[in-house]
C-alpha cells in the first residue's frame, strides 16, 4: 500500500502540511508506503486543454509539456491512494492544487482512464474562517469528490482543520489525533 499526498499550501511546513504529514504518520504506522509532494516547490504549467494526452498513445508520454508533471504522472499511477490536501483560498482550492488536478486530464479517457479506477482519493483541507460552511470547504470537496467520482476512485472522505495561524494545526493535538486516525484508514480499507 502505497500513499501519495499532493500537497497544494504555499506555505512550506505550514498548517495544510501539518495536517497532511499527520495523516501520513497514522498511514506508516500501519505499514503503508508515503510520500509527501509539495506543489508549491515544483514547477507545473497551467493544462491547456489541447487534449494531446487524451488522444496520445498510452505508452507516450502523459503530457507534451516539459515540467515537473512528467515526474509526477508516474507516481500518481504507482499510488494505490491519494491524498490531496490544501487550503482554503476565497472559497475554493489552492491555485497550485487546482492546477495539479486539471493536470491528471491524461488520466480522464481512453486506456489511462483505467490507471485511476479503484485507486483511494482522501482530501485534508485547512480553512481560515470559525464556520467551515462560510469558509467555502464545501466546495473544495465537491471539486475534490466529483473528480474521485469521475475517474471511478474510491472517495475515502476527507478530514478539515481550521486555523487562522501559522503553526495552529500543530500545536492542536485533537486535530493531530484525528488525522493520524485517518491516515490508519486510509492505509487499511
Amino acid at each position: 500500500m502505497k500513499v501519495l499526498a499532493a500537497v497544494g499550501s504555499p506555505r512550506k511546513e505550514g498548517n495544510t502540511d501539518a495536517l497532511v504529514s499527520a495523516i501520513l504518520e497514522g498511514a506508516a504506522s500501519v505499514g503503508a508506503g508515503v510520500e509527501k509532494v509539495n506543489l508549491a516547490e515544483l514547477r507545473i504549467e497551467f493544462c491547456d486543454a489541447c487534449e494531446t494526452c487524451i488522444q496520445a498513445d498510452p505508452n507516450a508520454d502523459y503530457c507534451f509539456k516539459e515540467d515537473d508533471m512528467r515526474d509526477l504522472y508516474p507516481k500518481v499511477a504507482e499510488a494505490d491512494c491519494l491524498l490531496v490536501g490544501t487550503p482554503v483560498y476565497f472559497f475554493s482550492l489552492s491555485a497550485q492544487t487546482k492546477v495539479f488536478l486539471d493536470r491528471l486530464l491524461p488520466f480522464s479517457s481512453g486506456e489511462r482512464i483505467r490507471t485511476l479506477q479503484g485507486k483511494k482519493l482522501a482530501l485534508a483541507v485547512v480553512y481560515g474562517d470559525a464556520d467551515p460552511a462560510a469558509a467555502g470547504v464545501s466546495n473544495v470537496i465537491n471539486v475534490v469528490r466529483q473528480a474521485a467520482d469521475y475517474a471511478n476512485m474510491r472517495w475515502m472522505g476527507y478530514i478539515c482543520g481550521q486555523a487562522e495561524n501559522l503553526g495552529d494545526v500543530a500545536e492542536n493535538e485533537e486535530l493531530l489525533d484525528k488525522a493520524r486516525q485517518f491516515g490508519v484508514v486510509l492505509a487499511r480499507a
